[in-house]
């Protein structure tokens, strides 16, 4: 992950609830798209069950019906009246398999919400573009329907531990093409330091998406999306904008001007330097070229220029070697000496005596 100059690297991501708050913006920003999209996920999730659990209840139920009236009769569908007083189990698991289908649609909503989040421009065509994916998507959907609606038959709690660790999945699948176990793992791993808050946050966020509900399912337009985009908000939280080993942040490379480098860097830069520094006891090359201090703090100084000759000054500017000291003057070379007139005479008049002088 990059980091703009001036800040500084995050060692450790945090789950928060101010995701929800991005989410909503980022939704505000593509209001109509977003609620066309949920528009058409509602139908298709309607027309599934209309598929699928409707003729399968009333087919049950009918054969129930006859076969009271008459107990000996054995039909394709007896199989149903054997069941019907355990209906709730056949619909328990046509329910995980209509799960594992949605979470292929659910992951292209959710690629659709991470590209978003990337500042990408986003299609109703993204939902269809997780094909490749298919079938990881349906495996995990199948593990995590079964594991949390598990949990969840123990008590409340632990199933919201559960689909709070496993919401990272559908996006390690779309963003890093992880198969269904090891997006899985990956899930748990980002998250399970962090588990209460993110348990924290999944219950409030998936709270507001519910809260839709109420207007007759309408809301829903609105606040599913929300609730969507935070947990690709919190991913990219996690992983960056660019792809990293699941499980583990991803810093990128040392940036000029950002202090202290990431973790990882290796032997890295001294301060207000760039590139690798020597290991400890080794004596550093000399560089072939002086190397681009762009970004660098604090900036390179410029070589002082040495000082002019000053006409006058003293002691001369010294340059290069010091200067051997002046020789000292020849007998030759002292000045005259006068002979003192002897004792009683007066002196001759000195031409430079001042008058008035004594």
């Amino acid at each position: 992950m990059s980091v703009p100059e001036g800040r500084s690297y995050q060692s450790t991501p945090e789950v928060s609830l101010d995701w929800i708050s991005k989410a909503w913006s980022l939704f505000t920003q593509r209001a109509t798209s977003w609620i066309g999209t949920m528009f058409l996920f509602a139908v298709a999730v309607w027309v599934l069950e209309l598929i699928i659990i409707v003729p399968t209840g009333l087919l049950g139920a009918m054969q129930n019906s006859a076969a009271r009236s008459n107990p000996g009769s054995m039909g394709p569908w007896a199989i149903f009246s054997l069941l019907a007083p355990a209906q709730l189990g056949v619909f328990f698991l046509l329910g995980i398999a209509l799960s594992g289908g949605m979470y292929i649609v659910l992951g292209g909503i959710l690629k659709m919400a991470l590209k978003q989040v990337r500042g990408e421009e986003i299609a109703l065509a993204d939902i269809l573009s997780v094909g490749d994916v298919a079938m990881p998507l349906f495996v995990s959907g199948l593990i995590i329907s079964i594991v949390g609606s598990l949990a969840m038959q123990v008590f409340v709690l632990p199933g919201i531990v559960v689909y709070a660790l496993l919401m990272f999945t559908p996006l390690l699948i779309v963003d890093q093409k992880l198969g269904a176990i090891d997006a899985i793992k990956a899930s748990v791993d980002m998250l399970k330091s962090q588990w209460l808050m993110a348990s924290v946050f999944f219950f409030v966020s998936y709270l507001v998406a519910c809260l839709g509900a109420i207007l007759c399912g309408i809301g829903m337009l609105a606040t599913f999306p929300v609730f969507l985009i935070s947990i690709a908000y919190g991913y990219w939280t996690f992983t960056g904008s660019t792809m990293s080993v699941a499980g583990q942040p991803n810093y990128g490379v040392a940036q000029p001007g950002v202090w202290p480098p990431p973790p990882g860097a290796g032997n890295a830069a001294s301060f207000g330097q760039t590139g690798a520094g020597p290991a400890f006891g080794q004596t550093p090359s000399a560089p072939a070229s002086t190397p681009d201090q762009t970004g660098a703090w604090p900036p390179a100084q410029p070589a002082p220029e040495p000082p002019q000759q000053q006409p006058g000054a003293w002691p001369p500017t010294q340059s290069g070697a010091p200067a051997e000291p002046p020789a000292a003057p020849s007998p030759s070379e002292w000045p005259a000496q006068t002979t003192p007139p002897p004792f009683g005479q007066t002196p001759p008049e000195d031409p430079n005596r001042p008058l008035g002088g004594s």
